[in-house]
C-alpha cells in the first residue's frame, strides 16, 4: 500500500475537510479527493462521508484514522530527524503569531534565524484569531495570555506587563498624571480589556476609543491622542527613543505569559532549533 495515501487520509481527518487537508499538503482539492478514493478500493471500504456541505469520517474511517494516525506522525518525524542529521537543516517551519507580537518581537529573531540557516523556509501565519494547529499545518504558535490546546506541548517564554504610556507633546500640553485616578482628567485611551485591571476598572472614565489592537494604540499615542495601555515589549522602542513616555511607572496592568505551543514531543530539528533561539532571545 502507498503509504502516501495513507497520509493524505490522516491529514484530511486531521482537518476535516478535502479543501483545508489540500492546502496543508500543498496539492490540488482533486487529488486529495483521488488519494482518498485510491485508498478506499485498496482497502475495499468506504472511510469518508461525502456531502456538498461537509465531509466525515466512517466508523471504519475513524477506526483507521486511530490506528494509523500516530504511526504516520512518527514516521514523518524520524525521516525529518535523518534528513537533519544527515546534511544542513533546511525545510519549512509555519508559525503563528499576533500581529502586535509578530512586529514587536519576532523579526529580530526570526532574521537571526534565516541568515543561521538559510535553508529553511519560515511561513508566517499572522493573526489576532484563534488558529487551529493541526488544520493549518503549524509547527509553532505564540500564543498571550490563556492556552485553549491544553493537548499540546507549552513552552512558557516570559510575563507580558501592561503599562500606561504617552507621548511628549501630549504630557506638555496636558500634564502627567501622579496617580491612577487621575487618568479621569486626561483622554484614556485602553486596551479593550482594561477592565480586568481592578484599579483601571474602579476609574469614573468614558473613553472616546476602545482598542483591540496595539497597532492602532500606540499609533494614537505617537499622534498625541491620549494615555493608553501597551504591553511592555512592545513598548520597549518607544520608551528607548523617547517617542513615548512611561506614565506611573510603579503601575503594572495584571500581567500575562508569553507562550510557545507545538503539537507533539517529536519535533524536527528545524524546530527545535528555532525554540531554543526564540527561548534564548525572551
Amino acid at each position: 500500500m502507498d503509504l502516501n495515501l495513507v497520509k493524505t487520509f490522516v491529514k484530511l481527518a486531521q482537518t476535516g475537510s478535502f479543501t483545508q487537508a489540500a492546502k496543508a499538503l500543498g496539492q490540488p482539492k482533486s487529488r486529495v479527493s483521488r488519494a482518498i478514493s485510491r485508498l478506499e478500493n485498496q482497502l475495499a471500504v468506504q472511510l469518508v462521508r461525502r456531502t456538498t456541505r461537509q465531509t466525515s469520517l466512517t466508523p471504519e474511517g475513524e477506526k483507521f484514522f486511530l490506528a494509523t494516525s500516530k504511526i504516520i506522525d512518527e514516521l514523518e518525524e524520524e525521516i525529518d530527524n535523518v534528513l537533519d542529521s544527515g546534511s544542513e537543516i533546511s525545510g519549512v517551519i509555519r508559525i503563528t503569531a499576533p500581529e502586535d507580537l509578530a512586529q514587536a518581537f519576532l523579526p529580530g529573531v526570526l532574521s537571526e534565524f534565516t541568515q543561521k540557516y538559510p535553508k529553511v523556509q519560515i511561513q508566517t501565519v499572522i493573526t489576532s484569531e484563534y488558529v487551529d494547529l493541526i488544520k493549518n499545518n503549524i509547527d509553532l504558535a505564540f500564543r498571550i495570555g490563556k492556552l485553549k490546546d491544553s493537548n499540546f506541548i507549552q513552552k512558557r517564554l516570559s510575563d507580558v506587563k501592561m503599562i500606561l504610556v504617552a507621548s511628549p507633546d501630549y504630557i506638555k500640553k496636558w500634564g502627567r498624571p501622579k496617580i491612577i485616578k487621575d487618568l479621569e482628567l486626561h483622554n484614556f485611551l485602553p486596551f479593550h480589556h482594561w477592565q480586568k485591571s481592578p484599579e483601571l476598572a474602579e476609574l469614573n472614565v468614558k473613553p472616546k476609543l476602545v482598542g483591540d489592537s496595539f497597532v492602532l494604540l500606540v499609533n494614537m499615542a505617537l499622534q498625541g491622542s491620549g494615555i493608553t495601555m501597551l504591553p511592555d515589549f512592545y513598548a520597549t522602542k518607544y520608551l528607548e527613543s523617547g517617542e513615548l513616555l512611561h506614565i506611573l511607572p510603579k503601575w503594572e496592568g495584571s500581567p500575562n505569559h508569553l507562550n510557545l505551543l507545538y503539537p507533539t514531543k517529536k519535533t524536527s530539528a528545524r524546530v527545535r532549533l528555532l525554540i531554543e533561539m526564540v527561548s534564548q532571545r525572551s
